[in-house]
């Protein structure tokens, strides 16, 4: 007999899915495959017994699981796409090793970032004719007016809130599921001596930031300078180059400010630094503690989301070797590569949904001319366009200045 479970949302967070997992299998239900695209489970009735679940992620289709996995007691269950789930007999605190969560974390990063945008655009549009209605509602007379196809602006309006609730329980969801996988991995690096400490980036950051009242102390004595790099993070080879020539001038970087746009510089002499921006899928101690050991100091990193970035700063004496984080070029092209990539995944849907607006347009002023909301909404469109396609243009062009290197 077999018995099929629909979660559609189980990869959202793959713990407590593991969970579930075990639950059926001490009830005797044993899992025998798993269809990604109707999001079904199917069991077999079995024997009821205690089992671990763990599932995987991995674009290398295997299958079998390494060796050492396997010396552990883990086994393949099954495999569906680059899905796949492993299963342990033996008691949880037996097991000395565990399949990684990085790829997985990483996966859900990737669909958090198209729900994101999805999410920000739906937002901004709806407040943006909110906005629009209420500056022209004691200029314009507003009204209904009949229309055959008044069903198909109501369905619209449904599958718009429907996708706004869908992307804002996504974005939610794998947030707080990446957090307790990244909170695992570090679990265990910790539990084999692999860092020196459980203390998150944000947290350190926050204990190494000047008080407002220094920050103002010191620009009162004439010993602080503000400059601010607005959108640097689509060419950050230029932020770069920047901040070394800052530091060239006597100008030492004190301090960036929570948003990333705003560089504090104190008054010194001059001096040789290297700096590196980093963009990261998601936050790694161990990525931290090998680049501290190396030389390297956390100078700013990003609370947001959406985008993690990390500046890194490393002193030099003149005329040594300036010193690189990416060594290799091929990895420092990866990097480059897929900051373009993101950042195009999330400015191009916006550029092609308001180049179809403005062929709707177009269409309309053969027919009736515009009145002055409809210009607004037209000139606004154009600017977007003009915003999120340079921008776009900006990380591809950065990617060929590393490619040409």
């Amino acid at each position: 007999m077999k018995i099929k479970v629909c979660k559609p949302f189980w990869s959202y967070d793959v713990q407590k899915t593991e969970e579930w997992l075990s639950s059926m299998s001490e009830k005797g239900h044993e899992l025998i495959e798993l269809n990604r695209l109707t999001r079904y489970f199917i069991f077999q009735q079995g024997e009821q017994r205690k089992r671990l679940y763990k599932i995987g992620f991995d674009k290398v289709q295997k299958k079998s699981l390494s060796s050492f996995l396997s010396h552990n007691g883990w086994a393949m269950v099954l495999q569906s796409g680059n899905w796949y789930v492993a299963a342990n007999d033996k008691p949880s605190n037996e097991i000395e090793s565990y399949p990684v969560r990085e790829n997985i974390i990483k996966h859900n990063k990737k669909i958090m970032y198209l729900f994101g945008s999805i999410f920000i655009y739906l937002t901004v549009i709806v407040l943006f004719y909110l906005l629009i209605g209420f500056v022209l509602s004691s200029k314009v007379q507003f009204g209904f007016v009949k229309s055959p196809l008044w069903i198909i602006s109501f369905l619209s309006a449904g599958m718009g809130i429907m996708l706004w609730a869908l992307s804002f329980y996504s974005i939610t969801k794998i947030k707080g599921s990446n957090k307790r996988l990244l909170g695992e991995s570090n679990h265990s690096l910790e539990s084999n001596d692999s860092l020196e400490s459980n203390d998150s980036l944000e947290s350190r950051q926050e204990e190494e930031r000047p008080s407002r009242e220094e920050i103002k102390q010191l620009r009162r004595s004439g010993q602080i300078v503000v400059k601010r790099k607005y959108a640097w993070t689509y060419a950050p080879d230029k932020l770069e180059k920047w901040l070394e020539t800052m530091e060239e001038n006597g100008l030492h970087l004190y301090y960036v400010g929570k948003t990333g746009a705003t560089f504090y510089f104190k008054k010194g002499t001059p001096r040789k630094v290297s700096y590196c921006a980093v963009y990261q899928n998601y936050i790694d101690e161990a990525y931290y503690t090998f680049h501290k050991e190396a030389g390297w100091k956390q100078i700013y990193f990003t609370p947001f989301n959406f985008q993690i970035w990390t500046l890194w700063s490393h002193e030099y004496a003149i005329g040594e070797e300036p010193p690189h984080i990416y060594s290799d070029k091929s990895n420092q092209l990866k990097h480059a590569k897929r900051i373009a990539a993101t950042y195009s995944c999330i400015s191009i849907p916006i550029v092609v949904v308001h180049l179809l607006k403005i062929g709707e347009y177009s269409q309309l002023l053969h027919i009736q001319n515009f009145d002055l909301s409809q210009m607004i909404q037209l000139l606004l469109g154009i600017l977007v366009i003009f915003i999120f396609g340079s921008l776009t243009i900006r990380t591809w062009l950065y990617y060929r200045r590393i490619r040409s290197l």
